[in-house]
């Protein structure tokens, strides 16, 4: 099936238009040519930018200058070309895991609140572990241990990180937090 690429402003100055097209290419066009050319735009009239390549956070970003604004290309063509696009609510990520592919076809959308649900599942904490008259007490959490021992779970994490002292609860003695390593 052949699929035609298509060309959509995404940005006018003054002098010039930028366009990217459904492949991921981003292109400028100065005003005066299209005046020269009767106001038509066809390809041979685009100057083709090459992106440039950013390491953010470990990730390649492919993106372009544009009226001095570092655009990510893929966001370019996800704005123009999938309609379901909204930034506030997607993310964007490459099919075939090439970042330089910005290919309409190799974008897909992701929720970024699925994205943050996946990542609180998988997150990999480690057991809260309390000793109280010499038996070892495992809980998943502050909130969890807290409401096992009947305590607010702001006076459990102040007194976990030495901030108040608490006859209540002086009895407890913290083994392992949550964020180190368990050893028994």
């Amino acid at each position: 099936m052949a699929f035609e690429h298509y060309n959509c402003k995404v940005h006018e100055t003054l002098t010039k238009i930028y366009y990217v097209n459904s492949t991921g290419k981003v292109g400028q066009v100065y005003k005066c040519q299209l005046k020269s050319n009767n106001d038509q735009m066809n390809e041979t009239l685009i100057q083709w930018i090459t992106p440039k390549t950013m390491i953010r956070n470990e990730k390649s970003i492919v993106f372009v200058v544009i009226a001095q604004h570092r655009i990510p290309v893929k966001k370019l063509v996800a704005r123009c070309f999938i309609r379901q696009y909204t930034p506030k609510i997607h993310y964007i990520y490459h099919k075939d895991h090439d970042y330089r592919n910005c290919n309409v076809l190799n974008l897909a959308l992701q929720l970024k609140q699925e994205v943050h649900a996946e990542l609180a599942y998988h997150h990999n904490r480690k057991p809260l572990i309390i000793s109280i008259d010499n038996h070892e007490y495992e809980y998943g959490s502050i909130k969890e241990a807290a409401e096992q021992l009947y305590i607010h779970p702001d006076t459990l994490s102040n007194f976990m990180s030495g901030k108040t002292k608490n006859i209540c609860i002086d009895h407890l003695e913290i083994i392992a937090k949550g964020s180190e390593p368990t050893c028994r």
